[in-house]
């Protein structure tokens, strides 16, 4: 499978983006409600849209400026 990259600009500030895509209520918040995730570098987090779902590594993470 290749890599996915990604830029989007948000009219948000960087504490609520980075709270948006790490938090699991995050996450259920604007994406899917059926998801199982940790913020925490090396774990995996799953997200789930029905039958069809997708596992995500969690790479890297610098609070307030990256998540890869």
């Amino acid at each position: 499978m290749e890599n996915y990259h990604c830029k989007v600009h948000f009219k948000a500030s960087p504490t609520e983006v980075y709270e948006a895509l790490t938090k699991q209520k995050g996450i259920q918040g604007w994406w899917t409600p059926d998801c199982t995730m940790e913020a925490k570098e090396g774990s995996k987090a799953t997200f789930r849209f029905g039958e069809t779902y997708t596992v995500m590594s969690i790479e890297r993470l610098v609070p307030n400026a990256q998540v890869r």
